[in-house]
């Protein structure tokens, strides 16, 4: 069996990362799996991309002008896709040697919605937010039951009608499975209009033990090199990509947490990752990263961390979480989308009411006084193992194959 995934990207955001660790697994467990993308960070050989550079910058300056004008539409800061730029990508797809085609992320007018229905190869698709199974947007708001009912001309727009049909129209034909990598997405798709009809199973997203494991704080603290003495600080941590610019990952409430602790306590300091932010300049006590890349200065924060935080309002099943808890230490998140499929409340880490911000704060505040310093207390108390052994690379490889199996001999 020969799998191709699509995925915009390879290795860069929470999906693309997701995506990248599925192949990663299945060439570990020696099947025949290849990526095509159209925007390339790994050296893999088994990525290739789909286009030249040229493509990839008029690409990116098409969607962004699509993004700027219908975040101006719609008066809602969003992440919005279309998918209705021929691409040609069905034409490579239908004279490949490949048995089954593995969406991912196709977003970024990657492959229109017209050359998926042209696409003559089974397809499985691991979604990773709410755009296949809703309109334009990515990301469908906790009240917003177009999913489920449909978009008509009492609740959406031409442009949002005439997707969201187009889709259901091929979608339903065109998907063999769904893989639904948290049991919250499992159940939107599942009781979606556009999926109700297609098969949709519940995989995890992998974490590599190898990678993300529990090491010494004051070492891993050494690694980072990161000035001042740090030892008997209490150190909080929080990454994502596109933090500061999409709003469902709740930077706001990073920030008025870091502007209350820092009046309360004075034995804390903060490292933010993901993205540099004017925002934060000034605010003592901090240590600002970039975008990361490299998984062993990702351990290190991880284990340098006492308390890791989540503030997103939106989200599937978040690879920093998960990255996190392998390395022992708690996660503090609102209780939304996958989170739950991570964190045991109290236990592991805590989930607060959604969007109530004092909640979250208290969260804070009883790890810090629970000293989770203390991680192989912890560790015992949550059955570290059993929790790894859900998302272990073979495991998950193993869940994949079955789907694809089943997939072709439906």
């Amino acid at each position: 069996m020969k799998i191709l995934h699509l995925s915009f990207f390879d290795n860069y955001g929470g999906a693309a990362k997701a995506a990248y660790r599925v192949l990663k697994c299945q060439l570990n467990s020696k099947m025949q799996s290849d990526m095509m993308v159209y925007s390339k960070f790994t050296k893999n050989k088994n990525v290739f991309l789909v286009k030249s550079k040229f493509s990839l910058y008029l690409n990116n300056f098409i969607v962004r002008l699509l993004n700027f004008l219908l975040v101006k539409i719609y008066k809602k800061q969003s992440v919005y896709s279309l998918n209705i730029i021929p691409s040609n990508l069905a034409k490579k797809i239908n004279k490949s040697d490949y048995d089954i085609v593995n969406f991912h992320w196709i977003n970024h007018e990657m492959i229109s919605l017209n050359d998926i229905s042209k696409i003559k190869k089974p397809i499985v698709w691991t979604i990773h937010d709410n755009w296949p199974f809703a309109s334009i947007e990515h990301y469908v708001d906790i009240n917003d039951k177009r999913i489920f009912d449909g978009y008509n001309e009492k609740n959406s727009s031409l442009l949002e009608r005439l997707i969201w049909k187009k889709k259901l129209n091929i979608f339903q034909n065109k998907i063999s499975c769904v893989i639904a990598p948290s049991k919250w997405i499992e159940n939107l798709a599942k009781n979606s209009l556009i999926f109700k009809n297609v098969k949709v199973v519940n995989i995890p997203y992998s974490i590599d033990p190898k990678m993300f494991y529990v090491e010494d704080k004051i070492n891993a603290l050494k690694e980072l090199n990161i000035k001042g003495n740090l030892k008997e600080k209490f150190i909080i941590s929080f990454g994502a990509t596109s933090a500061y610019s999409e709003k469902r990952k709740g930077f706001k409430y990073v920030y008025k947490t870091i502007q209350k602790l820092n009046k309360e306590f004075s034995n804390i300091h903060f490292i933010v990752f993901g993205e540099n932010s004017k925002i934060l300049k000034g605010i003592k006590n901090i240590t600002n990263y970039s975008e990361i890349h490299d998984e062993n200065k990702l351990r290190n924060i991880y284990n340098a961390s006492d308390i890791f935080l989540s503030p997103s309002l939106n989200d599937n099943l978040p690879l920093t979480v998960m990255e996190s808890l392998s390395c022992g230490t708690p996660v503090v998140a609102f209780n939304v989308g996958g989170m739950k499929d991570l964190i045991l409340h109290k236990k592991n880490g805590y989930l607060a009411l959604e969007d109530n911000f004092d909640d979250f704060y208290d969260g804070i505040k009883l790890f810090l006084e629970i000293n989770v310093k203390k991680k192989i207390n912890y560790l015992e108390i949550i059955e570290y193992k059993k929790f790894m052994a859900n998302f272990d690379p073979k495991v998950i490889s193993n869940k994949y194959h079955k789907a694809y199996e089943e997939t072709i001999h439906s």
